[in-house]
Order: C-alpha cells, then sequence, then structure tokens
C-alpha cells in the first residue's frame, strides 16, 4: 500500500540544513561544514519551492537542494536571512521535522 501525500502542508516546516565547502554559492565563507536550523512557516505561501534529489548511501539519505523556485517559502527565507544561512543547490538536507536519514 502506497502513503499518499499530505495535500496540506503543514503549519511549520523545520529544517536542518548542511552545506560543504567549496560550493560556488558559498564562497568566501571559510572551509568548514556549517548546519543551521530553518523555519519555514506556510503564511500565505503554499509551496515550498525547492527541488530536490535523494541521495543515498549506506549511513542513510538525505535531500539534495538543485534549485530553489522564485516565489516560494525557501526563496522568502533567503531574503530575508544572511549568508552562509541561505539556502543554495548543492545544500543537503539531513532532517525534516525532527526526521533524519
Amino acid at each position: 500500500q502506497q502513503a499518499q501525500a499530505s495535500k496540506n502542508p503543514p503549519e511549520l516546516s523545520c529544517l536542518l540544513v548542511m552545506w560543504l565547502p567549496g560550493g560556488e554559492e558559498h564562497e568566501g565563507i571559510g572551509d568548514d561544514i556549517i548546519t543551521f536550523d530553518v523555519e519555514l512557516r506556510k503564511n500565505s505561501i503554499p509551496l515550498l519551492g525547492i527541488d530536490l534529489v535523494l541521495v543515498g548511501s549506506k549511513g542513510g539519505c538525505c535531500l539534495v537542494v538543485e534549485s530553489v523556485n522564485e516565489g516560494g517559502r525557501v526563496a522568502a527565507w533567503n531574503q530575508v536571512s544572511r549568508e552562509p544561512l541561505r539556502i543554495h543547490p548543492g545544500d543537503f538536507i539531513v532532517e525534516v521535522n525532527g526526521i533524519r536519514g
């Protein structure tokens, strides 16, 4: 039996985002791996507005941000956040609403 996706996204999506040094989007910020929490409230923006790729390994899996689309909650987050706390293509989402891998 297949699980059905909810038609209504939760009011709050909590993401734990990680990025690795060397990505073009985060140039000049340093060579450390950075993780940060993102809280995306639904408000009047129903869509997250990101394209993701699921990547798996023996250690688990995560989502890799493929693109950030204008008009979504992630783009709105990026507008009010400073580097390195913006979400960019190539960033890893390692936890969503308290659930990992």
